[in-house]
């Protein structure tokens, strides 16, 4: 995977998932016939790629695909130029990634996810990422909260871990035996209901999984993986210039 920081003392890569978030924002910006991405496109991207950690935060915060696009949508009528087809990024972009490559590194992750670079675009200054969050009532302190829960729960792309629902099924299961050995049919259904909910609630965990996984594959094959690449280069080259400029002193 290529770096967003060459020349840096460690490397901080992109995962594949905010590769693809890359190719999706400048889509947004040629879609929406601009010049340049912005953040606001960064944070479309999140949202239509949908199944990294920051895509999930956002939804379950009330944010979607559909009601942030409706914002930049043209008026019926009026005129549609679309931009090239490589669009560079704006300052404020690269600077969510510089954002984002530091917050990685408080993770303790080697590459930039999906959840780093949300948290960035939340504050980057001037930015309307920013103020499409803070309109909605998400603040960096909710994106956290949210970030960690899905984290600590089920990460999407990662098989849930079911040693805790497979004890709690042994459990009721034992229980619901003694219940029924000692001719205690009420407490034996209500043991047996539970347990069929605790099955129900786990094949749900897996599902989801599953679907996420399913999705996602199937949106990296509608990707053009050549332009995905061309687009990390030109992101590289961007960030590579201006890390060369001398700093403006007046």
């Amino acid at each position: 995977m290529p770096s967003v920081f060459a020349g840096r003392r460690k490397t901080r890569s992109m995962t594949d998932r905010v590769t693809l978030v890359i190719g999706l924002s400048h889509q947004e910006a040629v879609e929406l016939g601009v010049e340049e991405a912005d953040t606001e496109h960064v944070l479309l991207g999140l949202l239509r790629e949908g199944h990294g950690v920051a895509g999930v935060a956002l939804r379950a915060l009330g944010l979607s695909y559909e009601s942030v696009r409706t914002r930049f949508d043209r008026s019926p009528g009026s005129p549609h130029s679309p931009s090239r087809e490589v669009t560079p990024f704006t300052p404020r972009v690269k600077e969510a990634f510089r954002l984002a490559a530091a917050e990685s590194q408080r993770a303790g992750s080697d590459r930039i996810e999906t959840e780093h670079l949300l948290l960035a675009l939340a504050t980057v200054p001037h930015g309307v990422a920013a103020d499409i969050l803070a309109g909605a009532g998400v603040d960096e302190g909710a994106l956290r909260a949210e970030i960690d829960r899905i984290l600590t729960t089920d990460p999407p792309g990662r098989l849930p871990d079911l040693d805790d629902v497979n004890q709690e099924i042994s459990r009721l299961e034992d229980a619901a035996a003694v219940a029924l050995r000692a001719d205690d049919l009420d407490l034996f259904r209500e043991l047996t209901e539970t347990r069929n909910s605790v099955v129900e609630q786990m094949f749900d965990r897996v599902e989801r999984w599953r679907a996420n996984l399913d999705a996602y594959a199937v949106l990296e094959l509608v990707e053009e993986q050549q332009r995905l690449r061309a687009e990390v280069q030109n992101l590289r080259v961007l960030l590579a210039e201006e890390e060369s400029e001398p700093p403006d002193h007046s």
